[in-house]
C-alpha cells in the first residue's frame, strides 16, 4: 500500500492557505516563477492598492505581455509568519495567487515535500505549514512564469 507521499508524484503542484491583505485566499507556490502574482480579479476581491507598472511578463512558448499593475508591500500571512511582498497583477487562467522565488527569498522559505510541509524560517516567527493540497488537473502542465523588466518588442 502506498503512502500520501509515495502517491505524490514530483509533477504536483503545492498549495498553501493564506492571508493576503488580512483576508483569506489560497496560493500555489511555484519555485519556477520568478516574482509573486495575482489574478486580477483577486486583487480587487481583497482589496489590494494598485498602481501602474510598466514591465512585461513572459510565460513559456509566449510573446511578452504587459503587466496590468502592482501591489507594493501587501500583508501576508502563512502560519504564524508575517511579512509584506509585491504583487505582479495579472490576468491568470487557473490560480488565483502564484508565490515565486521573490517570496521564497524573503520569507527564506524551505519546501519539505516528501513531508507536503513548508518551513518559513524568515522574520521574528518562523514556523512550519502544511501544504492545504497537492496536485493538478492537467499532468502535462507547466507552470514557468518570468518578469522581465525593460523587455521591449
Amino acid at each position: 500500500m502506498k503512502t500520501k507521499q509515495q502517491k505524490a508524484g514530483s509533477s504536483e503542484l503545492m498549495y498553501v492557505d493564506i492571508k493576503l491583505n488580512s483576508q483569506t485566499t489560497r496560493a500555489m507556490v511555484d519555485t519556477g516563477a520568478t516574482h509573486n502574482f495575482i489574478a486580477n480579479q483577486e486583487a480587487k476581491r481583497l482589496g489590494l492598492t494598485l498602481e501602474k507598472n510598466p514591465s512585461r511578463l513572459k510565460a513559456v512558448n509566449s510573446e511578452a505581455k504587459q503587466i496590468s499593475e502592482l501591489a507594493k508591500g501587501v500583508p501576508i500571512k502563512i502560519g504564524s509568519w508575517s511579512g509584506s511582498i509585491n504583487m505582479m497583477v495579472v490576468p491568470l487562467d487557473d490560480f488565483q495567487v502564484i508565490l515565486g522565488m521573490e517570496f521564497m527569498y524573503a520569507a527564506k522559505l524551505v519546501p519539505m515535500l516528501f513531508l507536503d510541509f513548508l518551513c518559513l524560517m524568515g522574520g521574528n516567527d518562523p514556523c512550519v505549514v502544511p501544504v492545504s493540497q497537492r496536485g493538478t488537473k492537467d499532468p502535462q502542465q507547466l507552470s514557468a512564469l518570468q518578469l522581465k523588466k525593460g523587455v521591449r518588442k
